[in-house]
């Protein structure tokens, strides 16, 4: 998992929309994209508690699929994210 976190991230600090991280996350071949493991990631990769990464899980259903539109997805993760984009 170790560079999964590591490019996830890479991609937190260049503003990449949460739901193209989660896509990246879905096809990374050595990841397995399960909401636990949604939360451990964000956590190794910037250092997001779990009520934030829990914030982040409110939007997508068990399978990790959205429960809204992208637009809201990547506005609620933008927010955020925002703080640990400025951490780095």
């Amino acid at each position: 998992m170790e560079e999964t976190s590591a490019e996830v991230r890479r991609m937190v600090m260049a503003g990449v929309a949460l739901s193209k991280i989660v896509e990246f996350l879905r096809d990374e071949d050595e990841f397995v994209l399960t909401p636990f493991n949604f939360l451990m990631v964000f956590r190794q990769a910037v250092g997001v508690p779990m009520p934030d990464s829990r914030t982040m899980l409110e939007v997508f259903d068990a399978d990790m699929n959205p429960l809204s539109s992208i637009g809201d997805v990547d506005r609620m993760g933008d927010r955020v994210l925002a703080r640990y984009r400025s951490k780095a």
